[in-house]
């Protein structure tokens, strides 16, 4: 195999090596589909067109052609002119580059790749944001070891092209706690077929403002040995592959998809689609043998059923979750264990069955915010006693400026002083912790009761993740051991409860979950797509942004309702349960005599 190593199939071989033969088949790839890797491109194109102004003077490749780019390249580092989205190979790797600036007279070249994490000054200054002192070592930091090791990739490329010159890597990167002057900062970039872009020259002037660049000269060069031996063996193993290593590895491959044929089928041949297979045990990892996943011996063995998981091997904290799903798949039967009930008598009348939608966009989006947390959507379904209908209140920020002081406000005018808080995720009081921290510096006097009160609220206990109560307590066969808030709706829609007869819950077709539904109405289903909208919204006007506000308020409307649908399923199933046991109880009598 004669094809150079990119920097992509690189990254890919890092985990598997077999990945950069499916990936040069052209196998379908499941990592780069669904809302928040759309999310992520658009703020990575964001980023990447407000970088480009901090280099006015670099040459953007008048082609595609990577024979022709590359030649353009050296071209025009040859005349020292700097580069925008520079091509570059060697005998046996090819790379882009974001910029590459020439430096002639002092025998430089600095490369720069933009990278999205926020960039702390203070702590860059002190050497604590890419790396941490592990004894007389320095290693990277979490989150920042790919970056590293990619523009060490480059660098070592540019390198063999320029031996006679001093490489110097950069990060361009966005400055921690800086504001935007701007209203609507994302708004002003628009994407086109060439990448995302903005001839605003109030956004260009922001460049400086928001990002800056970051010399990483030494945390890369501690990581060249090891970026160039690796790069070796993957060339060598592509001049004679050998057969895949399965095992654990496999379960999140890039490349296990529904296609007709995917990389995960090349790989497994038969035993890729058993049904159901061991990959759809929830914390499979955690089921060892010898400090290894079971599922590598499995794999060998070729026994990869959820029948074929070795019974003594689960074992841990999350033996029991693990039990009750091969319990419900074997059985086909739904568990709900008593404990549920203790749970729930735990919560306090009103119970307000909450959610909340947020972003955490790399650049800001209001002026005079930073980037970082946005709650900008509140939706909460209350019921005051047991056998109360549901009210449902709702906020969304539809005013310009950062949302987070007036969804406060809401959020203590919807849930108050008293009662349990339903919510389904750790989501929500993170956030509101994080927003706590947030203001906590910026709050006015007379506005001191709202933060007293979050702070009060926090520590109140009154905040109940339901999505734990059903880890420990319930499991249905159609969840396959997850507890996500739409796998759980989805398995109870699909029973013929009464419930699904109730108000609200019938706005829903019977026959189609709610999400399903909203899906099938081409609008707002997934959380990705919320923050999407809000963005959109906040740059639209007339019957544009109406229509999603109707979308939002919808969305996420659903949200908070179908965690009290879960809890009325709840009930009335328990209740059954006990209605039944009574009934049993009393006959016992009956068939003694």
């Amino acid at each position: 195999m004669t094809s150079k190593l990119s920097l992509t199939e690189w990254s890919l071989g890092a985990g598997c090596r077999t990945r950069i033969l499916h990936a040069r088949a052209q196998l379908t790839r499941n990592d780069g589909i669904g809302g928040f890797a759309a999310w992520m491109r658009s703020e990575s194109g964001r980023v990447q067109a407000l970088a480009r102004h901090l280099f006015p003077d670099a040459m953007s490749l008048s082609t595609k052609d990577p024979v022709a780019a590359e030649k353009e390249t050296r071209a025009l580092i040859a005349d020292g002119k700097p580069v925008h989205g520079a091509r570059l190979s060697t005998d046996d790797l090819q790379c882009d580059a974001d910029f590459i600036v020439p430096d002639p007279k002092n025998m430089k070249l600095r490369v720069y790749q933009v990278a999205l994490r926020a960039v702390d000054l203070e702590l860059f200054q002190k050497q604590k944001v890419f790396t941490w002192e592990e004894g007389k070592k320095r290693k990277p930091r979490k989150g920042w070891r790919h970056p590293l090791q990619s523009l060490a990739f480059r660098c070592h490329v540019v390198q063999q092209n320029w031996p006679q010159y001093q490489v110097i890597p950069f990060f361009v990167a966005p400055v921690a706690g800086r504001v935007t002057r701007i209203e609507g900062l994302h708004g002003r970039f628009k994407e086109t077929p060439d990448g995302w872009e903005t001839t605003d020259a109030a956004v260009i002037a922001e460049a400086s403002h928001l990002l800056a660049t970051f010399c990483v000269a030494g945390e890369c060069e501690s990581l060249t040995a090891s970026v160039v031996q690796q790069t070796s063996e993957l060339n060598q193993w592509l001049q004679n592959p050998t057969a895949p290593v399965l095992g654990y590895v496999c379960k999140d491959c890039p490349f296990r998809t529904t296609d007709a044929e995917s990389g995960f089928d090349r790989c497994w041949g038969p035993h890729a689609r058993v049904t159901p297979h061991m990959f759809d045990l929830v914390w499979m990892y955690f089921v060892q043998e010898n400090r290894q996943p079971v599922a590598n011996r499995l794999a060998r063995e070729g026994r990869v059923s959820l029948w074929d998981v070795p019974e003594e091997s689960i074992v841990g904290k999350h033996a029991e979750r693990q039990r009750m799903q091969i319990e419900a798949t074997r059985t086909g039967v739904e568990i709900l264990k008593d404990e549920l009930r203790v749970e729930m008598s735990n919560m306090q009348w009103p119970i307000h069955f909450m959610d909340i939608e947020s972003l955490e966009p790399v650049l800001p989006v209001h002026q005079g915010a930073q980037g970082g947390l946005e709650i900008f959507q509140l939706s909460v379904h209350r019921r005051n006693h047991p056998w109360a209908a549901l009210e449902h209140f709702e906020w969304l920020n539809t005013e310009r400026g950062s949302p987070n002081r007036r969804f406060l406000k809401a959020l203590r005018a919807r849930v108050g002083d008293h009662g349990s808080t339903g919510v389904w995720s750790p989501h929500e009081e993170h956030s509101y912790k994080r927003l706590l921290s947030q203001l906590v510096n910026q709050w006015d006097d007379d506005e001191a009761g709202d933060l007293r009160w979050l702070k009060d609220y926090l520590r109140s206990g009154r905040i109940v993740d339901m999505c734990q109560m059903a880890y420990r307590n319930h499991a249905h066969p159609l969840m396959k051991g997850r507890t996500s808030l739409k796998v759980v709706v989805s398995a109870l829609w699909s029973e013929p409860t009464p419930i699904k007869k109730q108000m609200p819950y019938a706005n829903y077709p019977s026959e189609m979950d709610p999400y399903s539904y909203l899906k099938s109405k081409r609008q707002i289903h997934e959380g990705t797509g919320a923050m999407r909208a809000y963005v959109e919204m906040q740059n639209s006007d007339g019957v544009k942004k109406e229509k999603l506000i109707r979308e939002l308020l919808e969305y996420c409307g659903t949200d908070s309702a179908m965690t009290g649908f879960i809890w009325d399923t709840w009930t009335h199933a328990l209740e059954a349960r006990a209605v039944k046991a009574e009934a049993a109880q009393s006959e016992e009598p009956l068939l003694s005599a």
